[in-house]
């Protein structure tokens, strides 16, 4: 740490902040982090909050996600919607555990290996629903997920497809692709053209299952023109991103010829690593 790093360390923990995130803006994660702690220590909130991100993305310090899943919890419970909705988020992908009773987690939760579990779509719920209000557009595509893919109890379709409008209003790819799902759920022809907007929106985001299925759109001509050389291109830019289900349907293509052209040995390389990457139709092709 540079000498004014150092004397910096020994200021107001609002001081402290403001140079950790000049040094993360800058590219110096290992220096940042440090103060980045001294400052979440002392109870600011974005200081908790970037914190936990560096435990997630392992940016200065070693990976944990249960370390970055403690201190979301401390930001999310002083009222960050960011925090909030990260939380959510892990909580639905099986990827937080509850904290335990007592005063947290033991100084040996930093050596265990994490390990995904099932969704808390419970704990997510609350999470979700308070960074929604408040009016986070990523709070409000979890919170719609969780009332249309979550247990029976939980699900309101009409309230999610509510909630994703708004998301995507905001401009969330989560929440545009979200409402491109739920319209596609509707059935309305006339939506059809909506649906392959929001998904190109999602798309061009770069998230990868919207990438998917716009190849899907493109390929059938649904809400646009037909044009398979385009959508072998979605397809290929989608399975580079590790989605299975665009590695299997590239590999297809190239397998059959059917887009455009035809490399068998190209196409079976796909089938194996979506079939590596759980592909159930990969697997059994």
């Amino acid at each position: 740490m540079a000498i004014l790093d150092r004397l910096t360390a020994y200021g107001p923990p609002a001081l402290v902040l403001r140079r950790a995130i000049q040094l993360s803006d800058s590219g110096k994660p290992l220096e940042a982090f440090p103060l980045l702690a001294i400052a979440a220590r002392a109870g600011i909130v974005e200081a908790e909050y970037r914190v936990a991100r560096c435990y997630l993305e392992g940016l200065g310090v070693p990976p944990s996600r249960s370390e970055g899943a403690r201190w979301l919890r401390r930001a999310a419970d002083h009222g960050s919607p960011d925090a909030q909705s990260l939380l959510a988020a892990l909580y639905v992908a099986g990827l937080a555990a509850q904290e335990p009773d007592g005063n947290g987690l033991e100084s040996q939760s930093l050596f265990e290996r994490d390990s995904s579990r099932e969704p808390e779509f419970a704990a997510a719920f609350g999470l979700a629903k308070k960074a929604a209000e408040a009016g986070s557009a990523t709070g409000q595509a979890i919170l719609a997920y969780i009332l249309s893919r979550g247990p029976e109890a939980m699900r309101d379709l009409d309230a999610a497809h509510g909630w994703y409008e708004k998301s995507a209003a905001a401009g969330c790819p989560e929440g545009c692709l979200g409402l491109a799902l739920s319209l596609a759920r509707r059935g309305q022809p006339a939506q059809t053209a909506k649906v392959a907007a929001e998904v190109r929106r999602a798309a061009d985001a770069g998230l990868p299952t919207a990438i998917y299925l716009l190849g899907v759109l493109t390929e059938h001509g649904r809400g646009m023109p037909a044009d398979r050389p385009a959508a072998a291109r979605l397809y290929q830019l989608a399975a580079e991103k590790g989605l299975p289900s665009a590695q299997f349907r590239l590999g297809s293509a190239l397998i059959e010829g059917g887009l455009a052209g035809q490399d068998i040995a190209a196409g079976e390389a796909w089938m194996r690593r979506a079939a590596l990457a759980g592909n159930i139709e990969a697997a059994y092709r």
